[in-house]
């Protein structure tokens, strides 16, 4: 299987894990740019998701009838964004899927956030490159301006 048709794959199962239903999906930065290299709209569209977001957009209209699932990096600006989320929430449930490891302190504040307890599952699914043609790939270095913390990077390298 080629990159960009394994990378594809793995959109799908995760849209696929959320269930059926009408979706939106929550991207940050950098996961918005992956999945744009991968998929056309249509392609997500086909799996009900009829919108796409950042996580950061703080203008984000209650669609309680949505399920959210959010494709985000382990970083700590996402986990603030999903926790502002979870603390006033926008949808019905939400399903997160990390590109990469999650620290358990990361895991702690998602579930004091979500008093509600609107998480459905949390899966960490390691897709932390950019697929930039059927043979190559980038992988997101250290203290780049828009990749997580030098921190944060070095918690799942």
């Amino acid at each position: 299987m080629l990159l960009p048709e394994l990378a594809k794959d793995y959109v799908k199962k995760m849209i696929l894990r959320a269930g059926g239903g009408a979706k939106v999906l929550l991207v940050d930065s950098e996961t918005k740019q992956y999945l744009s290299t991968v998929c056309s709209q249509s392609d997500i569209l086909k799996q009900e998701v009829f919108l796409v977001e950042r996580i950061d957009n703080e203008s984000l209209e209650k669609l309680m009838h949505m399920k959210a699932v959010c494709f985000l990096r382990p970083s700590y600006a996402s986990l603030r964004s999903l926790c502002r989320h979870l603390r006033d929430p926008k949808f019905g449930e939400y399903h997160v899927f990390y590109t990469n490891t999650v620290r358990d302190s990361y895991l702690s504040d998602i579930a004091q956030a979500d008093e509600q307890e609107l998480v459905k599952q949390i899966h960490e699914y390691y897709v932390d490159y950019m697929v930039l043609d059927s043979n190559f790939f980038s992988i997101p270095s250290r203290g780049s301006g828009n990749s997580a913390s030098d921190e944060d990077v070095s918690s799942f390298l």
